[in-house]
C-alpha cells in the first residue's frame, strides 16, 4: 500500500495533479462518457491506483488546447462522393471546387499553434 501511494505521489507531481474521470470531463466540458471513451481509444492515458482510474491534469491541458471542428469527422469516400457529385453540377469549363480543402484548413490551423 505505501508503495502504490508513493508511486501516486509521484504520478501526480509529474503530471500536475491526477482527476478521476467525471473531473476530467468537467475540465473538457464534456461528459464522463466520452472521456471513457477517449481513454478506451487510448487518446487519453489512464493511471490506475487504489482501484481507481486517474488522468493527467497536463494531458487534459494539452487536449484542450487541440482545435476540433465540431460534428461528426467526414470519411474519406464522404469526400470523394462529395467532390463527385460536386463536379456534375459544374460547367465542364468552370473550376471543380475540392470539398478536401474546406477539411483542411481547421488543420492547418491548428498545426500553426
Amino acid at each position: 500500500m505505501d508503495s502504490q501511494l508513493e508511486r501516486f505521489s509521484r504520478a501526480s507531481a509529474e503530471q500536475q495533479g491526477l482527476v478521476n474521470l467525471t473531473q476530467g470531463g468537467v475540465i473538457l466540458g464534456r461528459s464522463k462518457q466520452l472521456v471513457q471513451r477517449l481513454v478506451s481509444q487510448g487518446r487519453l492515458t489512464p493511471f490506475e491506483f487504489f482501484g481507481r482510474t486517474y488522468l493527467s491534469v497536463r494531458e487534459l491541458k494539452d487536449f484542450q488546447k487541440v482545435e476540433r471542428v465540431p460534428g461528426r469527422p467526414w470519411g474519406k469516400k464522404i469526400i470523394d462522393a462529395t467532390n463527385l457529385a460536386l463536379s456534375s453540377l459544374t460547367d465542364p469549363g468552370q473550376r471543380r471546387h475540392d470539398v478536401t480543402k474546406d477539411f483542411e484548413k481547421p488543420a492547418k490551423r491548428a498545426a500553426k499553434n
